[in-house]
């Protein structure tokens, strides 16, 4: 899974990650359900597709590592 779709690819393009992943690190604290936003039948797919995103940018060198780490230890402690 890729995280913005083309841009994700363009190494220019890591301050966009970097806010997009700080963005959601920010929605995951925020009290609500994230179950509200899946479609009927798929339940916890929201919450999956944003631990995978995290994790695909775990690998990557600079601030992208650190905004997913940010974003999984507010999705985790949720």
């Amino acid at each position: 899974m890729r995280l913005l779709g083309g841009p994700s690819s363009e190494t220019y393009l890591w301050s966009l990650r970097y806010v997009v992943l700080l963005w959601l690190s920010l929605v995951c604290r925020i009290p609500f359900d994230l179950e509200q936003f899946d479609e009927v039948g798929q339940h916890g797919r929201t919450a999956n597709m944003i631990e995978s995103i995290a994790k695909e940018y775990l690998d990557k060198a600079g601030l992208e590592r650190e905004g997913a780490a940010i974003l999984l230890a507010r999705f985790y402690t949720r």
